[in-house]
């Protein structure tokens, strides 16, 4: 979410991965002028790193996993952001703070960096859509950050899998990454020019009952409560906790479970603890079809296809 300055982004083309014990960095450089971070971050530890930049800049992100929370000095508010979530922040000069991933489970995230000057001159007419408040803070007349969490619009959740999951090399990755940055920048502005989200109203002790039957779903993936058990045990009509999770989560319970089921099989296979079958049958799973199915969908690529990258 926070880059390192980098000097004539216009004019150089890399692509790199930066590989360490828990943490896996993909950076790649296009000639349009943005950058695109690909993170993940897998350890059993809190991870915290402080920040501090001096150069403008904007980010379009999509988190898939895990949560991040990031405190950004002079601000009461913490920044947030949690799986099934996708935005912007933007922020002026003089920006300092820290982020932790706190969690305690697999991060990542997708993130699209890119100068002020340069959003302008891609978005073009359509930078008038844009939200007012982000509009003054990339022509610095207002406000030194700006920073909005949306839930994850299907199309451009499919278009960030396609730039994971390029097997193109060299210009032709290039060309294919510079065309699907501007597919989901426009995705992420649609949603603000059309948006239309009615929120639903909870009470604190209703917000602790939607986190406390997060905790029942996940405390046995293998034999998960039914939604009106779990509703029964939260002490929450089963309509209210399904709205609950996808006001605070982006998913319904059963779509949450889902993830969180074919997350976990992901880290067995990526550990090698497993093959296909037993990854499946471990989160719950009885069809090996289904499951194939599922974690297709979810990280656009097949169990036993994805195990051959990891081997590789």
């Amino acid at each position: 979410m926070h880059p390192k300055k980098s000097k004539n982004t216009m004019e150089t083309n890399i692509f790199c991965t930066q590989r360490k014990k828990e943490y896996l960095l993909t950076e790649i450089k296009l000639k349009n002028g943005i950058t695109i971070n690909i993170k993940k971050f897998d350890a059993d530890v809190k991870f915290s790193k402080k920040f501090e930049f001096n150069a403008s800049m904007v980010s379009f992100y999509f988190c898939f996993s895990g949560i991040e929370k990031t405190m950004i000095c002079g601000s009461k508010n913490d920044v947030m952001i949690s799986r099934g979530k996708c935005g912007i922040f933007a922020a002026g000069d003089g920006i300092k703070g820290s982020l932790e991933i706190s969690d305690y489970s697999p991060f990542q995230i997708v993130s699209l960096h890119i100068s002020p000057l340069n959003l302008k001159i891609i978005a073009g007419k359509a930078f008038e859509l844009m939200p007012r408040k982000l509009r003054e803070v990339i022509n610095e007349e207002n406000g030194c950050f700006f920073n909005k969490n949306l839930c994850m619009n299907p199309t451009a959740k499919v278009a960030v899998g396609q730039i994971i999951n390029c097997n193109l090399e060299g210009p032709l990755k290039e060309l294919y990454c510079e065309g699907k940055s501007l597919e989901v920048i426009s995705c992420i502005l649609d949603q603000f020019r059309g948006e239309c989200i009615k929120y639903n109203f909870f009470y604190k002790d209703e917000i602790e009952r939607i986190y406390y039957a997060k905790e029942l779903l996940l405390k046995d993936l293998t034999n998960p409560p039914s939604l009106m058990d779990l509703a029964r045990s939260a002490g929450m009509h089963h309509s209210k906790l399904n709205k609950g999770f996808r006001e605070k989560f982006g998913k319904t319970v059963f779509g949450y479970l889902t993830e969180a089921r074919l997350e976990k099989a992901r880290q067995y296979l990526e550990k090698g603890d497993m093959n296909c079958t037993e990854a499946a049958f471990s989160v719950g799973y009885s069809s090996l079809s289904h499951f194939a199915k599922a974690f297709k969908e979810q990280y656009y690529v097949s169990p036993s296809s994805f195990m051959k990258k990891i081997v590789q």
